[in-house]
């Protein structure tokens, strides 16, 4: 398993599990979006954006 997809992971599992994500998340999220992704990394980036653009996941400070 790639560094890259652990970190997605942890970062996935804590923001579904709050339902909040900061600032710093979104910046790590994108910065591995860039560096690429498989296929179950894509899946947990579609869902954290679907549920931000529904109001489930909120941001905060």
């Amino acid at each position: 398993m790639r560094k890259s997809t652990t970190l997605l992971q942890s970062i996935a599992g804590r923001v579904m599990t709050s339902r909040r994500i900061t600032r710093g998340d979104q910046q790590l999220l994108m910065s591995l979006i860039v560096h690429g992704h498989n296929e179950a990394d894509n899946l947990l980036i579609n869902q954290i954006h679907e549920e931000l653009r529904r109001g489930i996941i909120r941001v905060v400070e």
